[in-house]
């Protein structure tokens, strides 16, 4: 269905012709195809690719780290993926040189500071092969699916008709959060409503996502630049729900988290 925007009071001193502008779902919906992003959906419902673990503990990398000092405060492990599924994804890590993709096991852990606070932060890289690795977490397992981009990398990487679309309602690309209000915001809660990966986060189905397009948080100050992949979000109800990022350009790693809502 094309649902036609209609403006509110604030366009009033816009033309007719400027308003035959406005984008429609369908047109947004096209917009967000040609910029999808391949990426695995994780649960533990079982499939052909074993793509990692929840909790547990690897045999290389055991929880208290060999010859730490006595009150080292132990790590806990959150998740380990096989780090192998995100080359094909594009995600890819520059070590030295020239550029590799990381191909062991990545886990992220979970250390209690001092002060109460709990950091996150990635395990060391070890030479060891994914399906060499022991580990005695729940196993959790990957299905091929498509990441469509949040409203904001629309607005940044979507084709000429969406630039002509906002400055027909004054605006330019960068300016994607006041896009989301009058007289251009029905278009953002229509494409968040029908296609957007909000459904994920309630879905009891998928409780991770390798890949994929990075999302727009209600924290953020801005949407993050393209250069930084998403390398993995976990949305399982009983575990911390993390963003892992890694930039396209030196492979920095950046670990989030979020508020569950």
């Amino acid at each position: 269905m094309s649902v036609i925007l209609t403006p509110g009071p604030a366009a009033l001193g816009h033309s007719i012709r400027e308003r035959e502008k406005d984008v429609t779902l369908d047109e947004l919906i096209v917009e967000a195809e040609a910029l999808a992003r391949p990426s695995w959906w994780l649960s533990s419902t079982p499939t052909d690719v074993l793509a990692g673990y929840w909790g547990g503990e690897r045999a290389d990398l055991p929880n208290i780290s060999p010859g730490a000092g006595e009150g080292f405060p132990p790590r806990s492990y959150v998740i380990t993926i096989d780090a192998g599924l995100l080359g094909p994804l594009g995600v890819t890590v520059r070590r030295i040189r020239p550029v590799e993709m990381l191909k062991s096991p990545l886990s992220i852990f979970a250390t209690e500071c001092l002060d109460g606070e709990v950091g996150y932060h990635s395990g060391e890289v070890r030479d060891i092969p994914f399906s060499k690795m022991r580990c005695s977490g729940e196993p959790l397992f990957a299905r091929p699916s498509r990441s469509l981009p949040p409203f904001p990398a629309i607005c940044l990487y979507g084709s000429d008709r969406v630039a002509t679309w906002l400055k027909s309602v004054g605006l330019e690309r960068h300016e994607y959060i006041d896009a989301r209000r009058e007289p251009a915001g029905r278009a953002y809660y229509e494409y968040e409503l029908e296609v957007t990966s909000n459904a994920l986060l309630y879905s009891k189905e998928v409780e991770g996502v390798l890949g994929g397009w990075h999302r727009f948080w209600p924290d953020d100050d801005f949407y993050l630049p393209s250069e930084m992949r998403s390398a993995l979000l976990t949305i399982r109800d009983d575990a911390p729900f993390l963003e892992v990022l890694i930039s396209a350009g030196h492979g920095n790693m950046a670990i989030r988290d979020h508020i569950q809502w």
